[in-house]
């Protein structure tokens, strides 16, 4: 939900400088409605499978998402 708000806001802190470039064409993408943003639940997150310590119901839901 964070990148959802620093693709929409047009104010770049201080903390999220690095992101400039990416956010700044990912707004061109959304106000031209090539792109939409959605929230996506921790749970379905596939990249946890690379970072997270899952339990092995949650290793395989994900794995056979890939």
């Amino acid at each position: 939900m964070a990148c959802q708000y620093i693709a929409a806001n047009s104010v770049f802190h201080e903390r999220n400088k690095h992101l400039h470039i990416n956010c700044h064409i990912l707004r061109n993408q959304l106000a031209k409605g090539f792109i939409s943003t959605m929230h996506v639940s921790s749970k379905n997150q596939i990249a946890y499978l690379f970072t997270k310590l899952l339990v092995a119901f949650a290793f395989h839901h994900l794995l056979s998402k890939m």
